[in-house]
């Protein structure tokens, strides 16, 4: 789980997202809010595109990382569901 991970971090259960062996979520910090990861180490060159801190704990890699246009880019991505598109032809 994240919130085991990271002291100070409250993650956001209703963000949750879990892609097998890998955690997505947002969370509140003291900092403000942050994206948050975790996924089996080695951190895959997909984490890469990403902007923020990683840490290693045990088989796992944490990325704490800002709410920016880079990271929803690389969210989306890893996760198609998240971008955009239209539902139909209608208003």
């Amino acid at each position: 789980m994240l919130a085991t991970h990271h002291p100070g971090l409250h993650v956001i259960d209703a963000s949750r997202f879990v892609d097998g062996d890998r955690e997505w979520a947002l969370a509140r910090t003291p900092a403000g809010p942050r994206l948050v990861a975790r996924v089996p180490a080695p951190a895959p060159p997909a984490l890469d595109a990403f902007e923020g801190e990683t840490s290693t704990s045990g088989a796992a890699v944490l990325l704490v990382g800002p709410l920016s246009a880079r990271n929803a880019a690389a969210l989306r991505r890893l996760l198609p569901w998240l971008a955009p598109r239209p539902l139909g032809l209608s208003t």
